[in-house]
């Protein structure tokens, strides 16, 4: 993941069309990935970060995408009867920060100021594969 941020940070993108087939591929490897490491969105958000799509459009991929994959995850836990009392009130409770952060964001995010977008993504996306590291885990 740290070299797909490095090539976006050195301003390789991507110029071909963002077609059935590649997104599907996409959505598929962050499934495994899911599955793999509890990690769906990489794949996904390295894919729009390095296509041309203006800032606007790969804020609204991002957002549909994690709402759609934490749905579904919440419907596979709730049918395996995985979803107790505890841990249902104990994600509320994490959910109010979440959602007040995606409030606040929305009120920050300017689409003109695509330069901002992608910096402060890239700075996400970098501290997460750097807190992602296993060497954390000693």
């Amino acid at each position: 993941m740290l070299g797909l941020l490095a090539q976006l940070l050195a301003g390789w993108r991507y110029h071909g069309p963002l077609g059935a087939k590649l997104v599907t591929a996409t959505g598929a490897l962050g499934g495994f990935m899911t599955g793999f490491a509890g990690i769906a969105g990489p794949p996904v958000i390295l894919l729009y970060m390095a296509s041309r799509r203006p800032a606007a459009v790969i804020r609204a991929n991002f957002l549909l995408y994690l709402l759609g994959l934490d749905l579904m995850l919440f419907a596979m836990l709730a049918a395996t009867g995985q979803v107790v009392r505890p841990v249902l009130w104990l994600g509320l409770l994490a959910g109010v920060p979440n959602v007040i952060a995606n409030i606040i964001g929305a009120r920050l995010f300017d689409p003109k100021r695509e330069r901002l977008f992608r910096a402060v993504a890239y700075i996400v996306i970098a501290a997460s594969a750097i807190l992602g590291l296993p060497l954390w885990s000693i």
